[in-house]
């Protein structure tokens, strides 16, 4: 398993939502890239197994092991996991900071 890789793509999402964040100040904007990736992997899965359904019956390496939806890369499984968990972090710490920023304009205002 490639987990470096996979923790590098998670980062440079993060990263890009907090630009996001940073431009829009709304966090469900700025969550935008997980759910779209998540989006493009299970997309990605059901092709395959849809391929494999197909042409089952055609050596190819292009949907080897996609007999099973779940059981076609466990890579793939690991990578949705860790992009969600990881926008769920950036969710609490969005809320958080904008938990924040009201209670400061609060002080501020008084």
């Amino acid at each position: 398993m490639n987990f470096q890789r996979i923790l590098v793509g998670s980062l440079f999402l993060a990263v890009q939502s907090f630009i996001i964040y940073a431009i829009s100040r709304n966090w469900n904007i700025a969550l935008l890239p997980f759910g779209l990736s998540i989006v493009l992997t299970l997309t990605h899965m059901a092709t395959f197994r849809l391929y494999a359904l197909i042409g089952s019956s055609i050596p190819s390496p292009v949907y080897y092991r996609y007999e099973r939806f779940l059981s076609g890369e466990p890579v793939r499984l690991v990578d949705m996991a860790l992009k969600l968990c990881t926008a769920l972090l950036l969710f609490a710490l969005f809320r958080r900071l904008e938990n924040y920023a009201s209670h400061r304009k609060q002080r501020t205002v008084q």
